[in-house]
């Protein structure tokens, strides 16, 4: 059965478990400008590719996956372009990220994202986000594990974790090695966090 077959007539049992094997399909082919990655916590992480500007062309802007620099007075501060991150029926707009660059480092950068996920009354997890209480940024040794909300009972709460990618600052001097390249859609299925980029 393909996608369009399993959508004509009334809905079945049939025809979900139709859904569910389409959907648990593991050979997924990204197409042009599209990077297909299988993540080990996320799963397979869709994003896209930014193909090099020809002689003369800038690129365009890419949300959480370039340093810039600006002037504030006669200070020049650099730091992270900003993006939107979207989780369930919530919409953080960043603003462009500063970063010290007065401290030698090297460290990892991303975006934590509390969440709520939708719970039956019953106390089984429901796919979807029924909210995203707050976004921040953060900067650590390595990147930490989801927090995801166990999928019988317990808690709503959970935190999914956004790489954006691994920063260098050296004498002042800040390099940037981006995770990828988009803004962030967050989703939430029973047992994992998810997410795609572009």
């Amino acid at each position: 059965m393909n996608f369009n077959e399993i959508f004509q007539g009334p809905p079945s049992r049939s025809k979900w478990e139709a859904l569910g094997r389409y959907l648990r399909g593991q050979k997924i082919t990204g197409g042009i400008g599209v990077r297909v990655v299988r993540d080990t916590v996320a799963g397979i992480v869709l994003s896209t590719v930014r193909r090099p500007a020809m002689s003369g062309t800038p690129l365009p802007p890419c949300p959480f996956g370039e340093i810039i620099s600006w002037t504030e007075g006669a200070v020049l501060k650099r730091g992270i372009r900003g993006g939107y991150v979207s989780a369930g029926p919530t919409i953080f707009t960043e603003e462009d990220h500063e970063i010290s660059v007065t401290t030698d480092r090297e460290v990892y950068l991303w975006l934590e994202v509390n969440l709520t996920i939708n719970r039956h009354a019953d106390g089984p997890a429901l796919p979807g986000i029924a909210a995203a209480e707050s976004l921040t940024w953060q900067e650590g040794a390595e990147y930490p594990d989801h927090e995801i909300p166990a999928m019988f009972s317990g808690t709503s709460t959970g935190k999914v974790i956004l790489p954006l990618g691994h920063l260098t600052v050296l004498n002042e001097s800040a390099k940037f090695e981006p995770s990828g390249c988009g803004n962030f859609a967050v989703t939430h299925c029973p047992g994992t966090f998810s997410y795609t980029r572009g």
